[in-house]
């Protein structure tokens, strides 16, 4: 088939997505792969679309664009399926920006001009600035909570459910892997939206200033 409408040879990628090593979200994509194959593709688009897509698997967002391509679980949308395949491209991975290229280059302006639209909204969501920075909004909101308020160790004996994977952990495993989500997500838009010196402390750091930065990057277009 001709690069763009393939998706075997993007399946490669699937381990390559952020957070992959979580066994629950793990899980949801070998879901979703194995509903595809069975060519269950409604569930499977739901899953993709409505589960995944959400936690920035740039994998997921290429699927969802390569199932409107060719109409599984979904209508068939040349638009959407360029609006989504930009997205997946993003962070240039060679392959999505292939996949993007070559579908760009078979539609007419005013196609194109529609799925740029339908991009802006995906690019407000789904990239990976937005979905960096409400991740460190909650995060910041979690630490800020906890942060000088117990003695150490505490919280060792509280146990913290995931509402939505069921994952049970301690107070402190808890608070230490949103640290540490929140360091790398901190400077990880430090140095995509050109901030610097911002502070390490989420009591102390200045969120408006890095909205402002976020929503200035968010209009621009890539």
């Amino acid at each position: 088939p001709p690069l763009f409408s393939s998706r075997r040879r993007h399946s490669r990628y699937r381990s390559g997505s952020r957070g992959l090593g979580d066994v629950y979200k793990r899980q949801l994509l070998n879901k979703a792969e194995r509903l595809y194959d069975e060519e269950d593709y409604e569930r499977a688009y739901f899953i993709y679309a409505r589960d995944l897509v959400p936690l920035g698997y740039k994998y997921a967002q290429y699927m969802v664009g390569y199932m409107h391509l060719v109409g599984a679980g979904v209508d068939r949308d040349l638009e959407s399926a360029l609006a989504w395949y930009r997205l997946a491209a993003e962070l240039d991975t060679p392959e999505f920006v292939a996949v993007y290229e070559q579908l760009r280059d078979q539609l007419n302006d005013d196609q194109l001009a529609r799925s740029e639209e339908l991009y802006r909204d995906l690019r407000q969501q789904y990239s990976h600035v937005a979905l960096a920075f409400e991740q460190l909004e909650t995060d910041v909101r979690a630490l800020s909570d906890q942060t000088g308020t117990r003695l150490p160790g505490s919280s060792s004996s509280l146990i913290v459910v995931d509402p939505t994977s069921q994952k049970q952990q301690s107070g402190d495993q808890y608070y230490e892997e949103r640290e540490a989500r929140f360091v790398r997500n901190l400077a990880d838009l430090e140095k995509r939206l050109g901030l610097s010196d911002l502070s390490r402390n989420p009591r102390a750091v200045n969120m408006s200033e890095i909205k402002v930065a976020v929503d200035a990057y968010l209009e621009r277009l890539d």
